[in-house]
């Protein structure tokens, strides 16, 4: 079971690094279980929850088989005025939560990589003015959102899936897809943040010009 919260405007009062919402709700844990805001909204909590995770907006909730999901759900918009959810319950044992579809089987959850029925497949075409490395980082970025959600039995699919997506839909060489899906799944180092530069210099983009200028500059800078 999901709740999504829908998404009102809150008051928020910004005082240097520290947020506080206003009208005692507390949305800055990413994941909590409801007990825990028995002391905001005074909650006599009388549903069992067996987890209760959040993101933002979007909650991810199981209980007992016998308990009533709708029970539950007036159960939280009781809580506070400004909080309102609506609720999706899962379907032939399947049910999405954020980017992730996650299908429930006697062996437990096997979990795959969501996408919308309005998803289009598209991203920056290969032939439009961008740099490569821009290119190259729509691919890693997908290719490791798979590796992070996908169950094992999932991966190679969803891997093909990309695969057809970039060079079918969006005009990728499927060699450069090859490459960088493999060379993504078989990194298993962390991504650290380069170090900041003591001179930054930023130009537009307009194609194999842009690669002079950076190469010049960087040989004057380094001289």
């Amino acid at each position: 079971m999901a709740f999504y919260r829908r998404p009102e405007m809150d008051n928020l009062v910004f005082t240097r690094s520290l947020i506080e919402e206003m009208n005692q709700v507390d949305m800055r844990a990413e994941c909590f279980p409801l007990c825990h805001r028995r002391e905001l909204c005074n909650v006599v909590f009388t549903l069992s929850t067996l987890c209760w995770y959040r993101k933002v907006d979007d909650t991810f909730t199981t209980i007992d088989k016998q308990d009533d999901p709708a029970q539950l759900l007036q159960h939280v918009n009781n809580q506070h005025p400004r909080i309102k959810f609506t609720m999706e319950t899962e379907q032939n044992r399947q049910l999405p939560f954020l980017d992730v579809a996650l299908q429930s089987t006697d062996k437990g959850l096997v979990t795959s990589v969501y996408r919308k029925p309005s998803h289009t497949d598209q991203y920056i075409n290969y032939n439009s003015c961008h740099h490569p490395q821009i290119k190259q980082a729509i691919i890693a970025t997908l290719t490791r959102r798979a590796k992070l959600i996908c169950h094992p039995d999932n991966l190679n699919s969803e891997i093909d899936y990309l695969k057809r997506t970039f060079t079918a839909l969006n005009g990728y060489p499927a060699r450069l897809v090859s490459r960088t899906i493999t060379k993504t799944l078989e990194s298993s180092e962390p991504r650290l943040k380069p170090e900041p530069s003591p001179i930054r210099i930023t130009i537009p983009y307009v194609g194999p010009v842009s690669h002079q200028i950076a190469r010049l500059i960087k040989s004057k800078v380094q001289h």
